[in-house]
């Protein structure tokens, strides 16, 4: 603790030895007056206005777009799921390749069988073709994930209406054609009807059954975008035709890579006791079917491939932020009696504060005062069009 005190005492001497060389300071008591000398010197330079405000905007924006990404993807992709320190994802890699992250339906029913260290696993595919729900006699696009029956409680996802699916449903082909609806989904199409369970909705020419709604914070298992709704594995055949055209079975060719996995760990299994009996079977898998070799099957908490993508953005917002606010000042500075600088301190001109009048310091219509004052005015405009671009943003993810 001695040497934290002589640290902190160092600063101090440091912080009153460096502003004892400058004039004391005066805080404005004329706000008005400083806002008047603001905008009149940003009217007379719109140029440098003009830039500023962009640039404050793009760069406050940027950061409150990836904010709001983050939200939407990170806290709500996950959010609703209950014991996520439970589940797990296998994930599927193939040597000099980039990760594919799926698997195929064969795959699924050999992992399925390592009951020695899950509880149980569920399988989920987004719809890669288009499909358009026919409601109200206005066909539109809709996001839809195909899931095994025992999807949602794998998740531990309960339906606020409703049910979710049986594990029969996913098992028969084209025998039920029935449907789970988000919450969003729910509210924005059918009004948050309460008599919504049983109402048909038609899916490519097809009519499904509404069976539940699920509650408003699940957005599903991924980063992509929330399915609107959610059907049986089995209907595969009439939101994907093309594969059937094509006379490639989705649901028995070893080698289709469309699906991903979520398993819940037995209590007291560790990862790495999953990842050992998942590369065994893996090894099983290649000598038996002959194929799939030099592809490699992981076990990753499944909160942990989020925290892998959100990485990114955290990094591209700490790049955007010194710069945006570097662009803005620059520019203000030199104007002004001196630089101001992103949240340290700049070096000062020979037009620093020393040559003030004395007594005079951050006057009310000083010019120190002024850039502040005008800073504050491009920072309100770039706020103002920030807010444009992140509800632009927002409603494109909800």
């Amino acid at each position: 603790m001695v040497w934290i005190n002589g640290l902190v005492d160092e600063w101090i001497d440091g912080v009153h030895f460096h502003w004892s060389n400058y004039p004391p300071i005066h805080l404005s008591i004329h706000p008005m007056n400083d806002l008047r000398f603001a905008f009149r010197q940003l009217l007379k330079n719109p140029g440098f206005t003009v830039v500023a405000v962009v640039t404050l905007a793009l760069g406050i924006g940027a950061n409150s777009t990836i904010f709001s990404l983050t939200n939407a993807l990170f806290f709500r992709a996950l959010s609703g799921v209950k014991d996520l320190d439970q589940l797990v994802s296998l994930d599927s890699a193939w040597e000099g390749r980039i990760r594919t992250l799926n698997v195929s339906y064969a795959d699924f029913l050999d992992f399925r069988t390592l009951t020695n260290v899950f509880v149980d696993m569920a399988a989920a595919g987004r719809a890669s073709e288009a499909v358009f729900a026919d409601i109200r006699d206005h066909p539109q696009p809709v996001q839809v994930d195909l899931v095994t029956g025992n999807y949602f409680d794998v998740l531990g996802v309960q339906a606020i209406l409703g049910r979710t699916l049986f594990s029969r449903e996913s098992q028969e082909r084209d025998a039920h054609p029935v449907a789970v609806l988000r919450y969003g989904f729910w509210q924005r199409q059918l009004d948050s009807a309460a008599d919504a369970v049983g109402r048909t909705i038609k899916l490519n020419g097809h009519f499904y059954t509404v069976v539940g709604v699920v509650p408003e914070p699940f957005q599903g298992d991924s980063l992509n975008n929330p399915p609107d709704l959610w059907i049986p594995l089995g209907m595969v055949d009439q939101v994907q035709p093309r594969f059937q055209r094509e006379r490639l079975d989705l649901l028995n060719t070893r080698g289709i890579d469309w699906l991903r996995l979520r398993a819940k760990l037995l209590p007291g299994v560790s990862i790495e006791q999953a990842k050992a009996a998942v590369m065994v079977r893996e090894r099983q898998i290649q000598t038996e079917a002959r194929m799939n070799s030099g592809r490699i099957v992981t076990v990753t908490p499944l909160d942990q491939s989020v925290h892998r993508a959100m990485g990114g953005l955290a990094s591209f917002a700490r790049f955007l932020q010194p710069s945006s606010c570097a662009r803005s000042t620059a520019p203000a500075g030199s104007r002004g009696p001196a630089r101001i600088g992103c949240g340290k301190s700049s070096t000062h001109s020979t037009t620093a504060y020393g040559e003030h009048p004395p007594g005079t310091g951050w006057r009310s219509g000083g010019p120190f005062g002024d850039v502040v004052v005008g800073e504050r005015i491009d920072s309100l405009a770039g706020g103002r069009a920030d807010v444009r671009v992140v509800f632009g943003h927002q409603s494109r993810i909800e």
